[in-house]
């Protein structure tokens, strides 16, 4: 089940790139307060850029963060599509093809998002399990 947390005292930087770059910190913020350690950020594998590689407990974890400035195009989750989804399947296989174990594994979700009007501040909501690894095809 996705876990909501809201910061009524954040504001959303101006800037695409900025913005990217915050919210992937305000996740991984979260996400290390929840327990979970960053192995690494911004992970190249082939063509692929994992947002953040994680671990919790024995489970190796891939992050996908999306922000967005606002939700009139829906959620940030809802761009995330099959082919974005194939993608992260393909970059977690990749990762643990050197691993000397097998670990479990899982794909998770974050969105940040501004709160909406009478609410200020920000939203980040938290989905484990948001992509299955397995293909959906």
């Amino acid at each position: 089940a996705p876990r909501r947390r809201h910061f009524p005292e954040l504001t959303l930087p101006k800037s695409a790139r900025a913005r990217g770059a915050f919210g992937e910190a305000l996740a991984e913020r979260c996400l290390c307060s929840a327990g979970l350690v960053v192995l690494d950020r911004n992970r190249r594998v082939g063509p692929d850029e994992l947002d953040r590689v994680m671990r919790d407990g024995d489970s190796l974890v891939v992050v996908e963060v999306k922000t967005r400035c606002g939700l009139r195009g829906g959620r940030p989750a809802e761009s995330v599509g099959a082919r974005k989804r194939e993608r992260l399947r393909r970059a977690l296989a990749r990762l643990v093809e050197s691993s000397p174990t097998e670990p479990r594994r899982r794909i998770d979700l974050v969105e940040v998002f501004p709160a909406e009007p009478p609410e200020v501040g920000l939203w980040l909501v938290w989905t484990p399990h948001a992509v299955p690894v397995e293909s959906e095809r």
